[in-house]
């Protein structure tokens, strides 16, 4: 049952709206130049590229420095602008310096930073938290112009026992020009409710509209946020969404997981809604008799509309899941329903697609058993009909990786990386991939 702004009806509808504050709220800036790491990159664990018309090669690999400081972000969201700049966040930060005994010593608080700042061309600088000292997360932005970003986020709950949830009862959008904040607001929301943060979409815009969807507890379900012009109202929707993952698409269409309640067993099953006006059910994507669906994410690309998704792989001892996905390559086309990855060796907290000559591109971690994982690169050919595996490449990140596009080919992943002190440290690796008969 659908609730606009907190009226249970679907014809009743009150509009709730917060001003964006005008007031701006600066924050020290680190000045940083790039102390590269000094190592080799990986080399591709296949021969050549099997597609014949894209490769892919890796460029560089360092540590993310901040004015001569180790920097980790934990890897939860990179999104990058028209510039290439990547505003790389997570919910739990480090800051310190290596000292002449190799020791690592913080120089700032965890929760007095959110992310960074990373040009593609220039230094990266740290990005202060909008809030210093309280804990927050679930970020995710929306480049708006050049250099700047919209961005939402939650303040996270604090129990009992004095640690932090991935849960959080308010919740705010601001902008960040690359510099400082201003313009934060708080979301409107249904009183008294908690919204995981781990489970949100991204942030999708059309005209000027953005929205952004997130799950919710006690009842289970989904508020979806929309704001125009700096104004946000919520939808609720409190059906059978149980523990859901979402995706909205430029579409106006929102993916999202959970049991078929008319049946007597079912598990995640995929699920699409859209907006005609208002939000309703338009139908079930994959049943979950055919297989379990969790992080599922929906784009456009190229007149093509892509989903992904990711399934266990049982039986499988190299990894415990699966990255699937489906192509239309036309509103009148069959759907082509394939696997891009059959080992994946964890859950990325998003997963990226990208064009790459006019092909859609996954960048997942792949397993390789007791020997740690790789990046894998693929792509789907179209004309031929199949799916083509650029490249692997080796790594050793702790924790799943973050990948983003930064145009031209070009394309940065962030992890997390042991190397000082048993202290994680963000690795960043750039690769290009290139491609023959088109535009990466």
């Amino acid at each position: 049952m659908l609730r606009e702004a907190g009226i249970q009806s679907h014809k009743a509808l009150m509009i709730v709206t917060l001003l964006w504050a005008p007031n701006a709220i600066p924050i020290s800036v680190l000045p940083a130049q790039v102390d590269s790491m000094p190592r080799q990159a990986s080399a591709s664990d296949s021969a050549s590229p099997s597609s014949g018309k894209c490769a892919v090669a890796e460029l560089k690999a360092e540590w993310l420095r901040v004015n001569g400081q180790v920097v980790y972000i934990e890897p939860l969201m990179a999104e990058s602008n028209s510039l290439g700049d990547v505003f790389l966040a997570g919910r739990f930060n480090l800051v310190g310096v290596v000292d002449s005994s190799n020791h690592w010593k913080p120089t700032l608080r965890h929760d007095a930073v959110v992310g960074a700042i990373l040009p593609k061309s220039g230094s990266p600088r740290l990005v202060g938290s909008p809030f210093p000292g309280r804990r927050l997360g679930g970020f995710q932005s929306l480049p708006v112009g050049d250099s700047s970003w919209l961005v939402v986020f939650g303040e996270r709950i604090r129990g009992a026992d004095g640690t932090y949830a991935d849960s959080a009862r308010s919740l705010w959008a601001g902008h960040y020009d690359g510099w400082r904040w201003s313009g934060l607001t708080r979301l409107p929301t249904p009183p008294g409710r908690a919204y995981a943060l781990s489970d949100a979409s991204r942030l999708v815009t059309r005209g000027d509209t953005v929205w952004w969807s997130i799950r919710k507890a006690a009842p289970p379900g989904v508020v979806v946020m929309e704001g125009v012009q700096g104004k946000w109202t919520f939808t609720r929707i409190d059906e059978f969404l149980h523990s859901p993952m979402l995706a909205l698409a430029p579409a106006i269409q929102m993916y999202v997981v959970g049991p078929d309640q008319t049946l007597p067993a079912d598990g995640n099953s995929l699920w699409t809604w859209t907006r005609q006006p208002q939000w309703r059910l338009l139908r079930k994507e994959i049943p979950s008799q055919r297989e379990e669906v969790q992080r599922p994410s929906l784009m456009v690309l190229g007149g093509q509309a892509v989903s992904s998704w990711v399934s266990p792989a049982e039986g499988n001892g190299a990894g415990g899941f699966q990255l699937r996905a489906m192509i239309q390559e036309s509103p009148l086309a069959a759907l082509r329903l394939f696997t891009v990855d059959s080992a994946m060796s964890g859950l990325p907290p998003f997963l990226p697609l990208a064009m790459t000559n006019e092909q859609p591109l996954w960048i997942s971690d792949h397993a390789r058993g007791s020997n740690g994982g790789q990046i894998q690169f693929s792509t789907y050919d179209a004309t031929s009909g199949g799916l083509h595996v650029l490249g692997r490449f080796s790594h050793d990140y702790i924790t799943p990786f973050v990948a983003v596009s930064r145009g031209g080919g070009d394309f940065l992943v962030s992890g997390a990386h042991y190397e000082v002190d048993r202290y994680a440290v963000s690795l960043l690796r750039t690769f290009r991939v290139s491609c023959t008969g088109g535009s990466n």
